[in-house]
């Protein structure tokens, strides 16, 4: 029996209020006449957020512009990021049914003659919904960049922009397979029973996704 069960319906909510500053320093201009500093600008901003699930959060960004000459423009910049859970990911009702396919890899390296080797020969009972325990995720991200107007060719701009991300904590939905195969990740997400035989982990019970 291949089925997926229904679920019961969800129910969540939220207070949130954001507050949100920005502050540009002009450092130098043109009009100072300084070589090599046509203008040079700080850019600073911060965010701060309430919410009523998990608390506050205050994330930065600071920025710099500088222009040695009218036709050179470089920028850079650095910032976090925060990204809370949605409520569908919090509160979605659990539902159960049972997924095909997959191949208990743990037992499997005990004894391979195991029906559980073979994908499709074994059913398993799993478990799927939101969870009410996720963090927010939380990010990092740096931005340098360059402007160009190249003086030789009317209308000519050349710009080139690198920028890196690391997202920490990242919320995603991993399939069964991924779960059963990296346990140590996944601590009482793969529920077993009592071993069969010398070194058996034992069968799985269940899944919780």
């Amino acid at each position: 029996i291949v089925s997926e069960g229904g679920n019961d319906a969800s129910k969540g909510d939220r207070d949130s209020d954001a507050l949100y500053a920005e502050v540009t320093i002009p450092i130098f201009s043109k009009e100072k006449n300084i070589p090599l500093f046509r203008s040079l600008e700080i850019q600073a901003a911060g965010r701060f957020e309430y919410y009523s699930d998990f608390g506050t959060t205050e994330k930065p960004k600071v920025g710099l512009k500088w222009q040695p000459v009218d036709a050179v423009v470089f920028r850079g910049s650095y910032s976090e990021g925060f990204r809370a859970p949605t409520l569908p990911e919090l509160f979605t009702a659990q539902s159960v049914g049972f997924a095909d396919n997959l191949v208990d890899t743990t037992r499997c390296a005990v004894d391979p003659s195991l029906p559980d080797c073979t994908a499709g020969l074994v059913q398993y009972r799993s478990i799927q919904g939101g969870n009410p325990d996720l963090k927010p995720e939380n990010s990092e991200s740096w931005f340098v960049g360059g402007t160009i107007q190249v003086p030789f060719v009317k209308g000519l701009t050349l710009m080139t922009d690198y920028s890196h991300i690391d997202v920490k904590d990242v919320i995603a939905n991993q399939s069964a397979q991924f779960i059963i195969n990296n346990p140590s990740m996944f601590p009482g997400a793969v529920v077993r029973g009592a071993p069969q035989f010398p070194g058996d982990p034992g069968p799985i019970i269940s899944i919780n996704q």
